[in-house]
């Protein structure tokens, strides 16, 4: 995600989502096990097509990251305390 940073402060979009779309993919294919990261990319990727201009894809993007099941949101709310240390 750093190159994806840097293009986006750079104010070079495009390849700044370029960069975060490669995250994703890499994330997605040796990571599926953690879904939460894979979501945490899919975002992130949204986010700079959204500053590129895609911003119909991204927000679609942002929707089919987020769980179906909206108790699945209390698990890391739940967790998120312990998560950060906190317990």
């Amino acid at each position: 995600m750093g190159l994806a940073r840097s293009s986006f402060l750079k104010q070079n979009f495009r390849a700044a989502a370029e960069f975060a779309h490669s995250n994703y993919e890499v994330t997605s294919t040796f990571n599926r096990g953690n879904l939460a990261d894979t979501a945490e990319a899919a975002m992130a990727w949204a986010r700079y097509r959204a500053e590129a201009g895609e911003t119909a894809e991204a927000m679609a993007q942002i929707h089919a990251a987020m769980p179906e099941n909206p108790q699945d949101l209390n698990v890391w709310i739940d967790a998120g305390p312990l998560l950060a240390g906190r317990c």
